[in-house]
């Protein structure tokens, strides 16, 4: 029997439907930015335009998931739902209109579903790898190998939340830049970067997108993107092609770079390009497999 998997972020509802092999195999995949966390930075609460975006969403992924006949091997919320005070109205408005049993994670529950995938994919027998993951609520920095899930560090730190907190026009202005940096530097200094770990794994939208970006992928490709190497240079490179100064709808133009992403991707590369420099890495591989997939191995 099929299997399916749904993580809600603040930034992007994805979906996983794939066989019951050992890997899975992917059978479809979807990825549709509702933008659930759309203020909560400010307001503390869900707004009732994102749920209803996200709710939208997943009935189309219910339809989905019928149609394959597939079980649900699991439905997570993270950030945005974790920090709002009516996250579990949501949740339980979710049930009441999909029939989604969504858990709000924890941040460690989160941080060892998520570093699942990478471990298996990326990681040698007794060799940790470190795992960063930049969302649109928070950044994890996850230390983990094929036996222990060894240490997570969490920061309020994601493209979505220093957007709304620090741009506030398009394109921003040099000192909200400057701001931004500032910030992602402060919260960087409190991270314990490991020593001696061989291999940094980048997941999520963030850095998925500027790999497409570097390949000028017009439409995405997860085979081409998942077990490949980002540099800094190459994030660097296009923070610098995103700031000239860009407008999010000139950002459109470049090709990988999809509608959803355009107005906070600067934000996220922002956040990678400093935690590589933070933590000594000079690339780092990228991994298209996250939370659905760990929720998917652990289901």
């Amino acid at each position: 029997m099929a299997r399916a998997s749904i993580d809600i972020g603040t930034n992007t509802v994805l979906l996983l439907i794939a066989t019951s092999d050992d890997p899975p195999l992917p059978l479809d995949q979807r990825s549709e930015i509702t933008r659930l966390g759309e203020g909560v930075n400010a307001s503390g609460v869900l707004s009732g335009a994102a749920i209803q975006r996200t709710l939208d969403v997943l009935k189309e992924y219910r339809q989905l998931i019928d149609s394959y006949g597939a079980r649900v091997a699991g439905v997570a919320a993270t950030s945005a739902a974790r920090d709002a005070a009516n996250g579990a109205d949501f949740i339980a408005r979710v049930k009441r209109e999909t029939g989604f049993e969504v858990r709000i994670l924890p941040g460690e529950e989160e941080a060892r579903l998520t570093a699942l995938p990478s471990v298996h994919d990326f990681a040698r027998t007794g060799d940790p790898v470190l795992i960063m993951d930049v969302g649109g609520g928070s950044t994890e920095f996850i230390r983990a190998s094929r036996e222990a899930l060894e240490d997570v560090q969490s920061l309020n730190l994601g493209s979505v939340r220093l957007t709304e907190t620090f741009f506030h026009h398009d394109p921003p202005t040099a000192e909200e830049i400057a701001a931004a940096r500032a910030e992602i530097i402060r919260q960087l200094e409190t991270i314990r970067f490991p020593l001696g770990v061989p291999e940094m794994i980048g997941i999520a939208g963030t850095v998925t997108t500027m790999k497409a970006v570097e390949l000028g992928m017009k439409k995405y490709n997860p085979a081409l993107v998942h077990g490949s190497r980002l540099t800094r240079a190459e994030v660097e490179r296009q923070i610098r092609e995103l700031y000239t100064p860009r407008s999010t709808e000139q950002r459109l133009e470049i090709p990988g770079l999809t509608k959803g992403r355009a107005d906070v991707i600067l934000a996220g590369a922002m956040i990678a390009a400093e935690s590589m420099i933070r933590a000594g890495c000079p690339e780092l591989i990228v991994s298209d497999r996250g939370l659905r997939w760990g929720l998917l191995m652990d289901g």
